[in-house]
Protein backbone atom coordinates (compact mmCIF):
# COMPACT_ATOMS: atom_id res chain seq x y z
CA UNK A 1 0.00 0.00 0.00
CA UNK A 2 0.97 3.32 -1.10
CA UNK A 3 1.38 5.26 2.28
CA UNK A 4 3.09 8.60 0.43
CA UNK A 5 1.33 11.76 1.52
CA UNK A 6 2.26 15.01 0.28
CA UNK A 7 0.78 19.07 0.87
CA UNK A 8 0.59 21.03 -1.64
CA UNK A 9 -1.16 24.23 0.17
CA UNK A 10 -2.18 24.28 4.26
CA UNK A 11 -4.01 27.08 5.69
CA UNK A 12 -4.18 25.79 9.26
CA UNK A 13 -8.19 26.12 10.45
CA UNK A 14 -9.42 26.72 7.34
CA UNK A 15 -8.36 23.85 4.59
CA UNK A 16 -5.53 21.25 3.27
CA UNK A 17 -4.86 19.95 -0.28
CA UNK A 18 -2.74 17.26 0.03
CA UNK A 19 -1.92 13.54 -1.90
CA UNK A 20 -2.63 10.28 0.01
CA UNK A 21 -2.34 6.78 -0.98
CA UNK A 22 -2.26 7.92 -4.04
CA UNK A 23 -5.20 10.38 -4.23
CA UNK A 24 -5.65 14.22 -3.97
CA UNK A 25 -7.61 15.26 -1.59
CA UNK A 26 -9.01 18.89 -0.08
CA UNK A 27 -10.37 18.55 3.33
CA UNK A 28 -11.79 21.92 4.70
CA UNK A 29 -13.00 23.04 8.60
CA UNK A 30 -16.72 23.89 8.87
CA UNK A 31 -17.66 26.41 11.84
CA UNK A 32 -21.50 26.00 12.77
CA UNK A 33 -23.03 24.33 15.90
CA UNK A 34 -20.43 21.99 15.92
CA UNK A 35 -17.25 22.12 14.31
CA UNK A 36 -16.23 19.10 11.60
CA UNK A 37 -14.15 18.49 8.60
CA UNK A 38 -15.19 17.88 5.04
CA UNK A 39 -12.94 16.18 2.65
CA UNK A 40 -13.42 15.79 -1.05
CA UNK A 41 -11.32 13.46 -3.19
CA UNK A 42 -10.03 15.96 -6.44
CA UNK A 43 -10.54 14.90 -9.81
CA UNK A 44 -7.44 14.66 -11.91
CA UNK A 45 -7.83 18.25 -14.11
CA UNK A 46 -8.71 19.61 -10.55
CA UNK A 47 -5.25 18.34 -9.53
CA UNK A 48 -3.40 19.68 -13.18
CA UNK A 49 -4.92 22.93 -12.45
CA UNK A 50 -3.74 23.57 -9.14
CA UNK A 51 -0.30 22.58 -10.17
CA UNK A 52 -0.73 24.34 -12.94
CA UNK A 53 -1.59 27.79 -10.78
CA UNK A 54 -4.80 28.02 -13.65
CA UNK A 55 -7.24 27.41 -10.64
CA UNK A 56 -6.35 28.58 -6.59
CA UNK A 57 -6.96 26.34 -3.97
CA UNK A 58 -9.20 29.15 -2.38
CA UNK A 59 -11.28 29.48 -5.50
CA UNK A 60 -11.87 25.30 -5.35
CA UNK A 61 -13.05 25.14 -1.78
CA UNK A 62 -15.36 28.41 -2.21
CA UNK A 63 -16.80 26.15 -4.73
CA UNK A 64 -17.31 22.95 -2.83
CA UNK A 65 -18.62 25.45 0.00
CA UNK A 66 -21.25 27.16 -2.04
CA UNK A 67 -22.30 23.41 -3.90
CA UNK A 68 -21.65 20.86 -1.51
CA UNK A 69 -24.43 18.98 -2.62
CA UNK A 70 -22.99 18.95 -5.63
CA UNK A 71 -19.88 17.37 -4.95
CA UNK A 72 -21.25 15.50 -1.98
CA UNK A 73 -20.82 11.95 -4.29
CA UNK A 74 -16.79 13.10 -4.02
CA UNK A 75 -16.71 13.31 0.03
CA UNK A 76 -14.58 10.58 2.01
CA UNK A 77 -15.92 9.63 5.38
CA UNK A 78 -14.43 9.38 7.66
CA UNK A 79 -12.74 12.75 7.03
CA UNK A 80 -8.99 12.60 6.37
CA UNK A 81 -6.23 14.47 6.92
CA UNK A 82 -2.40 13.12 6.35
Amino acid sequence: MDRSKAVLVDEPWNFMVFSLEGRWILTYFVEAETSYNVSIQLTAQEVEALHAKALAPQRLLETFRASREEYRSREIHPPVWP
